[in-house]
């Protein structure tokens, strides 16, 4: 968790502005420790930013960044999605509980942006101007304060919630009530000295030895009293004659410290800003325990998100049986598109199998739904994949490793690892052909061009097996007076192409 903040962190750092650092992460489809799963291509041809957009009621903004790097880099671990489906179903049999949460993000949402203030921004002084994005004027004190409160407090807050009973709710709550016990949260609530060993609490430095106290403030009782001490004495000489009053003395004394006085604010404020604002914020900004308090609250507010999808969606759905199979399939009852279908009621739902046949081609007329469908099969897959409930009737599926777009604009779905031929002679690492949904292809060429293509793509001939596939009423309503019959679906039966 604290890895994708860290990436969020860099990308506020690049754009200075946290809520269009949301969809500005850096996507990275390379992942270091494994396949990836969504690559460019797919993500720009599955509309992942459109399905963002429907899901996103996030509150918080790192809830949203949470809810975009899910869909980003969504799970390719059982025990992983099946925690966040326990989540969701506490969530919504646990009333109490989820009005808590949602009381917990709501506070956050109103003092999330002073701690980015705190962690990003620019403190121009007593005579510097804010010009731009994250820029205040001032010495950061007031960021300061409002900052550490909020984290401070959230942790706070967390330790008056009831007890879940998944374990995903309990590993989040308890990174928000952990963070008492973290050094970040000792630095923002005991004194912290400036020594010559640098920034030192009140424990860690010796009790005889002079250092610099912070207090987030202007008022600085010991340089105040300092001050006055000096003004008492230098009135009480006299070096003129003895006939001189001692009253213009106490005028001169005046005079002679104005400028030390008129220096007092931006020579304390510049101390403080230098010496603690921007090391302790540092500190705060790199720790792994802010950053996992960050990453729970993100969590939790994307899953009330994900929870208020599955309600408001306007028909049923369900969170889907994922299993981790030697195969990738997909059976779906009356799939609805998680985008086009979110709010429509007379959204047609389609039947999906793609368990018994390894090699799918849809054919249809222009405008007949068959994008769409593509769209369906993988936005339903990569929403149960971030533990989302899908608008489907009845459901399952294998755990996808992998998705990829055809060179006509469908979608692949892949299962991981690579495979072999017939002879076993010939190994190809993650090809595009297994269990392909490409749309239209030989569109102008029947029968034989899809047997062609087949031919193409493992050498293999097809069984074309129609099926009567329901179509989305959004686009056959688009060509008014024309009657658009749906797209046929033929599949390769499952011994076609062996692994």
């Amino acid at each position: 968790m604290p890895d994708s903040v860290g990436r969020f962190f860099d990308t506020i750092a690049e754009t200075r502005d946290p809520r269009a650092a949301v969809r500005a992460v850096a996507i990275d489809f390379d992942i270091p420790d494994g396949p990836r799963i969504v690559d460019p291509d797919t993500f720009r041809a599955i509309e992942v930013q459109r399905l963002f957009d429907t899901l996103n009621t996030c509150r918080t903004t790192i809830g949203q960044a949470s809810l975009w790097a899910s869909l980003c880099r969504p799970c390719d671990s059982l025990p992983a999605i099946e925690a966040r489906q326990q989540a969701l179903r506490e969530l919504d049999a646990h009333d109490d509980l989820r009005a808590r949460l949602e009381s917990l993000v709501g506070w956050a949402e109103k003092g999330e942006s002073i701690l980015y203030h705190l962690l990003f921004g620019a403190f121009t002084g007593m005579l510097g101007t804010a010009a731009g994005k994250l820029e205040f004027d001032g010495y950061g004190y007031s960021q300061y304060r409002h900052g550490t409160r909020f984290l401070l407090e959230i942790s706070a807050m967390a330790r008056d919630l009831p007890r879940p009973e998944s374990a995903y709710l309990n590993e989040l709550i308890d990174a928000l009530t952990g963070f008492v016990e973290t050094r970040a949260s000792a630095l923002m609530r005991e004194p912290v000295y400036l020594t010559e060993r640098g920034i030192r609490l009140s424990g860690e430095r010796p009790k005889w030895w002079p250092a610099f106290r912070f207090r987030p403030s202007l008022f600085k009782p010991g340089l105040l009293v300092a001050f006055a001490l000096c003004v008492v004495l230098l009135s009480q000489l006299n070096p003129f004659p003895a006939g001189l009053p001692v009253s213009p003395l106490a005028g001169i004394s005046f005079v002679l410290l104005l400028p030390v006085a008129l220096l007092y604010v931006p020579a304390v404020g510049g101390f403080d800003r230098d010496q603690f604002v921007y090391p302790l914020r540092d500190r705060f900004r790199a720790a792994d325990e802010v950053r996992r308090v960050l990453a729970a609250l993100g969590r939790i507010d994307e899953l009330l998100a994900l929870h208020r999808y599955a309600r408001s969606f306007g028909s049923a759905t369900v969170l889907p049986r994922v299993v981790d199979s030697q195969r990738h399939f997909l059976t779906l009852r009356g799939a609805r598109n998680p985008v086009l279908g979110f709010g429509n009621h007379d959204y047609v739902p389609n039947h999906i199998d793609l368990e018994t046949t390894r090699l799918t081609f849809i054919t249809g007329p222009n405008s007949g739904g068959k994008t769409a469908l593509c769209k369906t099969i993988a936005q339903v897959q990569l929403l149960a994949q971030i533990g989302g409930c899908p608008g489907v009737g009845s459901r399952g599926g294998d755990l996808g490793s992998h998705l990829l777009p055809d060179p006509g604009g469908g979608i692949a779905h892949r299962r991981r690892g690579p495979f072999r031929d017939r002879a076993g002679a010939h190994q190809v690492d993650l090809p595009r052909r297994l269990a392909q949904v490409a749309r239209d292809p030989g569109r102008d060429g029947g029968g034989d061009d899809l047997r062609g293509e087949a031919r193409d793509l493992r050498g293999h001939p097809v069984g074309l097996r129609p099926h009567r596939q329901q179509h989305d009423p959004h686009h056959a309503q688009s060509r008014a007076g024309r009657a658009l019959s749906p797209p046929a679906i033929c599949g390769l039966p499952a011994g076609g192409v062996r692994r």
